[in-house]
This record gives structure tokens, C-alpha cells and sequence, in this order.
């Protein structure tokens, strides 16, 4: 895990930026909607294996594909049940 060691400010909460890398599936990092700057890096190999974890969830609000082949992101995106993709 990386975090920032700065903060601007004196006053109020502050939450560095976080990186979380390849936590599981299952992990409450994964499965539930985190509301600050934490970000959990998972690794995958098999597209159908993002698709299955992907729509294993009991919230997802939102998702995002990242891909250098616009046409196979569309598809994907299709597939999800995200709210918003």
C-alpha cells in the first residue's frame, strides 16, 4: 500500500491518496464502494474473469474499462452491471 505524506491545510479530515495493490476479491476494499481517494489495482488474465468478478458485486455504482482497443472496451462495457460505466 502507497500513500501520499503531505496534506494541505490544518483544518478537517484527510484521507492521502491510496493504492492498493491486487487486495482479493473479496476483500471489503473490493466489494463495497469506497468513498475517498483509495484506489485497489486487481490483476487479471482472462477477460471473462474481470466480466464474472466485475458483476459479483452487491453495489457498483460505477466502473471503468481501460483498454487501447476502443472496440473491445465497448464490449465489455455491455456486459457489465454497473450503474454507470
Amino acid at each position: 500500500m502507497r500513500s501520499a505524506d503531505t496534506r494541505s491545510g490544518e483544518w478537517g479530515y484527510f484521507i492521502p491518496a491510496t493504492i492498493i495493490d491486487n487486495p482479493p476479491a473479496t476483500s471489503r476494499i473490493v466489494q463495497e464502494e469506497q468513498f475517498g481517494p483509495v484506489l485497489p489495482l486487481i490483476r487479471f488474465t482472462d477477460i471473462e474473469e474481470v466480466i464474472a468478478t466485475l458483476n459479483d458485486c452487491s453495489f457498483a455504482l460505477g466502473a471503468s474499462i481501460w483498454s487501447t482497443d476502443e472496440a473491445e472496451a465497448a464490449r465489455v462495457t455491455r456486459r457489465l452491471t454497473s450503474g454507470t460505466v
